[in-house]
């Protein structure tokens, strides 16, 4: 794949000197991003309350305030159902100790509590630069989500008004923790996943973490579905980026797989293989059952079938007549119970 050395990275991984940045782009839909569309889309939906959407910055310019809300209810929908299970999972899986989220959602925070580990998830409104956040490690990996989340609407950053509040914040009294400060100095490697990288948000975040002073002897590698000459260029040349060939979801992928055939990757918790178990054997004997009673079904349709050939009353043989198609409505009711299970 791409000339990665994945005994390198995932020994970065696996020493803690390995962090994962997860950008919205991971959105994906038969290969395409979703969010650009979304937005779109959603731009036309309100476009009574709107006066303008910047498609390029992907912000709008609400005509009042409160029009927000309808947006907002949205983009929560959107973000609670349109986002890949199986990349979240994935990446779940891989035990990095430190994620930068700019993604909205909490899919990978979740994913994470299925596995054995103790996940915590903080927002960058919420904590200062001095507070004492502590050190995250692979068994208490810390997702930082830099950007807004749809768990607190006043975070997502929809307008100017709402991009010029967040700079504020980061830039000022919100910076960044010095326990990641600290991080990003020790990492040997840093992987760039769902982001485009002409987008005004990852600018912001390269020069966050002095990627671009070039200061860092580390690698930084990039998978990207859709990348234009001129951004990648630039990425190339100011932060040092390599761009790999992959897809997001071949890279992540591939780099589960790497992660399972060195055994490293995370288990489920215990309680939740417990909690498969138990529902596995409920449907096993529900299977059971269901079978057992359609083998019953069967032999009195059989039964009837017999009694109607001997029958030559024309009530009787009309009333066994209607035993079998009740008999048969049944079986197929029950053969379709048994393949839905």
């Amino acid at each position: 794949m791409d000339n990665i050395n994945f005994d390198d990275l995932l020994d970065s991984i696996k020493r803690q000197e390995c962090i994962l940045l997860l950008g919205p782009e991971i959105k994906m839909k038969n290969g395409l991003s979703q969010i650009s569309s979304f937005y779109n889309q959603l731009a036309k939906e309100g476009l009574e309350m709107i006066h303008r959407y910047y498609a390029n910055d992907e912000l709008f310019l609400f005509k009042e305030e409160m029009y927000k809300g309808f947006f907002i209810k949205k983009i929560r929908r959107f973000y609670q159902t349109e986002f890949e299970l199986d990349i979240a999972d994935a990446l779940a899986q891989v035990p990095f100790h430190l994620v930068i989220s700019c993604t909205p959602d909490e899919v990978l925070f979740n994913s994470l509590k299925k596995y054995d580990c103790e996940p915590v998830q903080v927002h960058f409104s919420k904590i200062s630069a001095e507070s004492e956040l502590k050190e995250p490690d692979i068994n208490k990996p810390l997702v930082y989500k830099i950007l807004g989340g749809i768990s607190e609407d006043e975070s997502l950053i929809l307008s100017h008004d709402d991009l010029f509040g967040f700079l504020q914040l980061i830039l000022g009294e919100k910076k960044l923790p010095l326990v990641i400060n600290k991080l990003f100095k020790k990492a040997k490697e840093l992987i760039f996943i769902g982001f485009q990288f002409d987008k005004w948000y990852l600018q912001l975040i390269l020069r966050l973490f002095e990627l671009h002073k070039g200061q860092y002897a580390f690698n930084r590698i990039a998978a990207s579905n859709d990348l234009t000459k001129e951004p990648k260029e630039l990425c190339l040349e100011q932060f040092r980026i390599k761009f790999i060939n992959n897809d997001i979801h071949t890279f992540v992928k591939e780099l589960h797989k790497e992660c399972i055939v060195r055994k490293m990757n995370r288990k489920i918790r215990a309680e939740d293989v417990s909690s498969s178990a138990y529902l596995a054997s409920q449907k096993e004997e529900r299977l059971q059952k269901l079978k057992s009673r359609l083998e019953t079904i069967y032999r009195l349709l059989a039964e009837y079938e017999k009694q109607e050939i001997l029958k030559s009353d024309p009530i009787e043989k009309l009333d066994i007549q209607e035993k079998i198609k009740m008999l048969k409505i049944e079986i197929d009711k029950t053969s379709l119970d048994i393949k839905n299970l």
